[in-house]
């Protein structure tokens, strides 16, 4: 960034990782800069997460979060806006920050009141970078890759090195001010992110319910929302379409190492397509007793029934995968409808609105097999539905390019302000001269947690 220089002067830190530092910075072991705080909560307190953005705060404050209650609250304690919070079971991932609310969390956190020397923002940011660099996940025991155990005698293990209170705040200002430069361009442009979406919804709503051609005549659907459809389409329930429908016990196959057949779960289900993510694999005894019901074949569409309802792929061609629990198999009758075809009607046509009416009123968005076999479907010609297809998906795929686009600016925006705050934090860039000059600004938070989730969750209701 301009205006922002190295330090005139320099000393060796001794520390590989770190390298030089301001001649006038001070180090010190982290476990000497805070003092624990362990104070019960108080009855209505609502409850607070640290995320692994860096962000600490009441989860009613984050998109999208949902809000459990909790079972068991032994050792849980209050925590103060400007508490330094870590969680102990994702430090190692950045799990950690500065509170901006009151209340409570959970047992395995460690709440630090910051001492009056210290600003407790520039010790959240220097322990952050150390997260980053893999520093705590080699000092800590590690039980799983998401989740540690960071423990009060491991802030022994952590040297934090710091100027003067009055310059860590100005560090924290400039800090606070690329953060909130950044996350408004990448609020921008996830919006412009969720209008493409829109549109590509729209685009793939009027093809399945109207199809391409303008001038065909048209009748009435008898549906209100609907309206009117071709004259030579029809409504029928999806049944009439399959050649079988299958359900799959209500268990998942168990995990094998070394088991060669992906299981595949509603969470591998997502936006037209199988996602390979945190996926498992189950032996071929497990394979063969979930599949006894019917392999799922290539052509075949896999449809969720709850966690979420309405996900849906096709299974590709070259793999020998079976079906997790609320994971239901539609055997698709190629002479009576396209597998594509079907799968855009899936996501943008009449089975939609059905799901949402199906699920009003439960806590959990499912359907039953008998709401599954009557899922209205809108059925065209088959010549008419790969034309449709066809030119849908090139539409798609324009859209698509331009959203990786986007995309790819969000990811260099990061890691550009990733490189520039780390260079800050360690005093490789002096911002003495330029911070006083920037207006005070509140950090920016993004639209939504993302990635972020929480991993302290104690047994829930």
């Amino acid at each position: 960034m301009e205006g922002l220089k190295p330090y005139p002067e320099y000393k060796d830190s001794k520390i590989p990782w770190l390298g030089k530092i301001p001649s006038h910075w001070e180090k010190s072991r982290l476990d000497r800069l805070f003092t624990l705080r362990n104070e019960p909560p108080h009855e209505h307190d609502e409850r607070v997460t640290a995320y692994i953005n860096g962000r600490v705060t009441n989860r009613k404050n984050v998109k999208g979060q949902k809000i459990k209650g909790v079972i068991k609250e032994a050792g849980w304690q209050r925590i103060y806006p400007g508490d330094f919070a870590i969680s102990g079971m994702n430090a190692h991932m950045g799990g950690m920050g500065i509170s901006d609310s009151q209340g409570k969390c959970s047992p395995i956190y460690l709440v630090l009141i910051p001492k009056l020397h210290i600003h407790a923002q520039f010790i959240s940011h220097f322990v952050r970078f150390e997260a980053n660099i893999g520093l705590i996940r080699s000092l800590i025991q590690t039980i799983r890759f998401n989740s540690a155990d960071f423990k009060r005698a491991d802030l022994k293990s952590l040297l934090v090195w710091f100027p003067l209170k009055e310059e860590q705040k100005e560090i924290c200002k400039m800090i606070d001010w690329i953060n909130g430069l950044v996350n408004k361009y990448i609020n921008a442009k996830k919006r412009q992110i969720d209008l493409l979406t829109e549109q590509k919804q729209a685009i793939i709503h009027q093809a399945v319910t109207r199809g391409l051609d303008p001038s065909v005549p048209m009748k009435d659907s008898g549906i209100e929302w609907l309206g009117d459809i071709p004259e030579h389409w029809e409504i029928t329930p999806i049944k009439r379409v399959l050649k079988r429908l299958i359900d799959t016990e209500h268990k998942t196959a168990p995990a094998f190492d070394g088991g060669k057949y992906p299981v595949i779960r509603t969470s591998n289900i997502k936006d037209c397509k199988l996602v390979f993510d945190d996926i498992y694999y189950t032996n071929e005894e497990g394979y063969l007793e979930w599949t006894k019901r019917g392999k799922p074949l290539p052509g075949d569409i896999l449809f969720t029934r709850e966690a979420p309802a309405g996900e849906a792929c096709i299974v590709p061609e070259g793999i020998d995968l079976c079906m997790g629990q609320r994971v239901v198999l539609l055997g698709v009758d190629s002479l009576k409808i396209s597998s594509n075809f079907l799968l855009l009607m899936l996501y943008s046509g009449l089975p939609g609105e059905y799901i949402k009416i199906k699920s009003v009123g439960s806590t959990v968005p499912h359907l039953n097999m008998s709401d599954i076999i009557n899922l209205p479907i809108i059925v065209s010609p088959l010549c008419e539905q790969d034309q449709i297809v066809t030119q849908i998906n090139k539409k798609i795929k324009e859209i698509e390019n331009i959203v990786d686009k986007i995309m790819s600016e969000i990811d260099l925006i990061q890691e550009y302000r990733t490189r520039l705050i780390t260079d800050i934090v360690t005093g490789k860039l002096d911002v003495r001269s330029i911070a006083p000059t920037f207006p005070d600004i509140e950090d920016t938070p993004l639209d939504e947690p993302g990635e972020e989730e929480p991993d302290e969750d104690l047994p829930e209701d």
